[in-house]
């Protein structure tokens, strides 16, 4: 990822980017703890789907929460 930009900033930019491509999502939420740091996917009809996304690079996340769209 490009210096300076946080991980909460580019989950946002992508949360943008999907809600112009795909009606049904709703929002991204980043939970990171303990095990791990994970995208939620949250659906408009409330279904969410989460996607791992420890120890990934921009593009992989990317391509990660792009994959379980």
């Amino acid at each position: 990822m490009k210096q300076g930009v946080t991980i909460q900033e580019f989950i946002a930019k992508l949360e943008e980017l999907l809600r112009l491509t795909r009606n049904n999502v709703e929002r991204l939420e980043l939970e990171q703890n303990v095990r791990g740091t994970y995208v939620n996917i949250v659906y408009a009809n409330g279904f969410s789907r989460k996607v791992d996304i420890t120890c990934d690079s921009g593009i992989a996340i990317i391509k990660d929460v792009a994959a379980r769209v």
